[in-house]
């Protein structure tokens, strides 16, 4: 049998470092992540300099002016993945990089919604009305169905499906039901008067 030999340190006269305190925004599911928050930054300087204004200290400054007017954010550690790309967009229009916001502004857009559309669908497949998800996105999220953000609105489609799966299996009937006639079958044209509104 082989002897185990333990290392014994003697405690330094230097002090242990504590460890850093994480901010809560990065504690947070979905804060924006080091290189997202450099991007802003980056092309937050480039669009000051499109503005005339030098010096670091006037550009943080009007950078923070900007967040807190248009995002009403104080710091860009307390943004989050849904407010990436719009945050993103204005500092590139501000930059005169126009093609470039809209495109930016649009995948940010897509994404809610595609989540929209599906939650349009679940709905359907469900035969629920829509004031279903608008009661369960203000009791969840207590916010608007407008106003949710992509990954609320997928969790909203999650949530009818299981519930209807559930409900289903309750009745004994496993298979999915036929949409219903009052229901219409495809969700409305997103670009029509009435469609989505983001």
């Amino acid at each position: 049998m082989a002897t185990v030999y333990k290392l014994h340190r003697e405690p330094s006269a230097k002090p242990q470092r504590k460890p850093r305190a994480r901010s809560a925004a990065r504690e947070r599911k979905g804060a924006l992540t080091k290189p997202q928050l450099a991007r802003i930054c980056i092309i937050a300087n480039e669009a000051a300099a499109a503005h005339g204004i030098t010096g670091w200290r006037e550009v943080a400054a009007w950078r923070r002016e900007q967040q807190r007017e248009r995002f009403g954010l104080a710091s860009l550690t307390a943004a989050t993945q849904d407010q990436y790309a719009d945050i993103k967009g204005h500092f590139q229009a501000l930059a005169g990089n126009a093609a470039e916001a809209y495109e930016t502004i649009r995948r940010g857009l897509d994404k809610r919604r595609v989540a929209r559309w599906n939650l349009d669908k679940a709905l359907r497949e469900a035969n629920l009305a829509l004031p279903y998800a608008v009661a369960i996105c203000r009791t969840q999220y207590r916010t608007a169905l407008e106003d949710a953000s992509a990954k609320q609105l997928w969790a909203l489609v999650f949530t009818i499906r299981n519930r209807a799966a559930a409900k289903r299996r309750k009745s004994g009937n496993s298979s999915p039901p036929k949409y219903s006639e009052n229901i219409p079958a495809t969700p409305a044209d997103p670009d029509a008067e009435g469609g989505y509104p983001f």
